[in-house]
């Protein structure tokens, strides 16, 4: 016949390390001793950085675990907008992770805080995290000067002096006999995007009626809306 036992082991509150014990057995049938072997994981890892700032654009950063044995890790996100590339892994040496974070529909101008706990055994590190979500901005334009005047034409100078919250779609100039200025009702010119702030290409307009007055103003276009220079 046969009689199966469970055994269990306690871990808690012990050292790091191993450990070896042996379970006497005795019975009308005879004797016999089983060798048990535990051991018990500590926090032997290593973290770099301890810490994640993710600022206002950065989307990935990598932590790096260091150990010179083999552990069994687990890693938690405290925030759904926290994402490690792994939850869990076993590894000896240098295991580098890539954590990455996702501001979609998160709210603009606040600066989120959360943590990634590192399980081995029964120890627990925690990795703080900041992240800050950049409030939305249209661009910022000026119109530098208006030069070479002659007849039927003139000369525009500008620049992007910032394109805000996002990158810069289009640009470029706009003018009419009218003071109020706007690209959809205005004379315009098209110029290309911007990734950062930037001069503009001069610009020649032509056909302009001799002795009249008009005015000019340098425009950018993000995913915000449309800024116009004096």
């Amino acid at each position: 016949e046969q009689c199966s036992l469970e055994i269990k082991v306690e871990r808690k509150g012990m050292d790091v390390g191993g450990y070896m014990d042996e379970i006497s057995i005795s019975s009308n049938g005879g004797s016999a001793n089983v060798i048990v072997r535990m051991e018990v994981e500590g926090m032997s890892v290593n973290v770099a950085p301890s810490e994640l700032d993710f600022g206002e654009t950065t989307t990935s950063l990598t932590l790096i675990l260091e150990s010179p044995r083999e552990v069994r890790y687990f890693l938690e996100a405290s925030n759904p907008w926290l994402i490690p590339s792994k939850t869990e892994g076993l590894f000896k040496g240098t295991e580098y992770l890539q954590v990455t974070v996702d501001r979609t529909n998160l709210s603009p101008g606040v600066v989120y805080e959360g943590k990634l706990l590192l399980r081995v055994g029964n120890d627990i590190k925690e990795i703080p995290v900041k992240m800050t979500v950049p409030s939305r901005s249209a661009p910022k334009v000026d119109l530098y000067s208006v030069k070479d005047v002659s007849y039927g034409s003139a000369v525009f100078s500008g620049g992007v002096i910032s394109i805000g919250s996002s990158k810069v779609d289009e640009s470029g100039y706009c003018w009419s006999e009218n003071e109020v200025l706007d690209i959809e009702t205005s004379m315009s010119c098209k110029l290309g995007g911007y990734q950062s702030a930037a001069a503009l290409p001069d610009y020649v307009a032509v056909d302009l009626k001799a002795s009249t007055d008009y005015y000019v103003c340098a425009y950018a276009r993000n995913s915000v809306g449309i800024a116009y220079s004096k």
